[in-house]
């Protein structure tokens, strides 16, 4: 979480004129949101929601492993839930565990 919030035009490639703490990581019901599970390898839809995700579409490369979420799981602070881009399925997992990062930008 500390990585997404420092990230900023210049960093990573970006060129979107974003400054430190206009990044964060999504909350697992925004992942709910974004994720599609009626596809596979990504679990996402084309931007436009109208048909499966292909590769050269605006997620270029995108894992199928775990994402991290922003959300901690209840009662807990060792663990934090997680969607998995291969099916679109969300668990929880320990906070010590290696995961990919998606972060999105906060409202401006």
């Amino acid at each position: 979480m500390r990585s997404a919030a420092k990230l900023a035009h210049g960093r990573c490639g970006l060129r979107d004129g974003s400054k430190r703490g206009m990044w964060r990581l999504p909350t697992i019901k925004e992942w709910k949101a974004m994720r599609d599970r009626r596809y596979r390898k990504p679990a996402l839809s084309n931007a436009a929601g109208t048909g499966k995700w292909k590769e050269g579409n605006v997620f270029y490369g995108v894992h199928t492993n775990s994402h991290w979420s922003s959300t901690r799981r209840a009662n807990s602070t060792t663990h934090v839930w997680v969607v998995y881009l291969l099916d679109g399925r969300v668990n929880y997992r320990p906070k010590s565990y290696a995961r990919y990062v998606w972060p999105v930008r906060n409202k401006q």
